[in-house]
């Protein structure tokens, strides 16, 4: 049965995350267990993509909110093949991606019971060009170091959108 969990971190843990640090838990969870995690990160060109983490350092790179779609690519197949190794795996994700694993995975019969999931609460994620057109215009010619869509410099209830390159750091 599904079912819905508050959490709420340490604070040194919350202030690297954007929703109260649930995440790091669970993943340290199933990361200590030898299982894999994936989630999405940013490339260098500012992308977001879908990721394999096997470490904590690895892991660290999904943390954070993202409000751009992401690119799945070959998640699902290497879910599966993890899955079939019987390993534990951990995907997060938006419901629409999280329910597209379990068609996929239901459909190539592969067993999910050493599969956690965990649902981001979706407020709706613009395209990549939306995203791309705005560091465009607002960033030409510089080279994008660091992006936190929460950023907690004016405390814990008013996020702001940081985005540090390699000439300044606009918050």
């Amino acid at each position: 049965a599904e079912k819905c969990y508050g959490f709420k971190n340490e604070d040194s843990i919350r202030e690297k995350s954007s929703s109260g640090g649930a995440y790091t838990a669970i993943s340290d969870y199933v990361l200590l267990d030898g299982g894999s995690c994936f989630g999405t990160a940013f490339t260098d060109t500012q992308d977001v993509v879908f990721q394999k983490a096997v470490n904590k350092q690895e892991r660290d790179k999904f943390l954070g909110s993202k409000y751009v779609q992401s690119s799945i690519g070959t998640t699902y197949l290497e879910i599966g093949k993890e899955l079939k190794g019987h390993n534990k795996v951990l995907f997060t994700g938006t419901p629409c991606q999280v329910s597209g694993l379990k068609h996929y995975l239901k459909a190539k019969k592969i067993s999910t019971e050493r599969l956690l999931t965990v649902d981001l609460l979706c407020h709706g994620t613009p395209s990549p060009k939306v995203w791309k057109d705005y560091l465009d215009t607002f960033f030409e010619n510089e080279l994008i170091t660091a992006v936190n869509f929460k950023d907690k410099k004016y405390g814990w209830n008013n996020f702001a959108l940081k985005i540090s390159t390699d000439k300044k750091t606009f918050c």
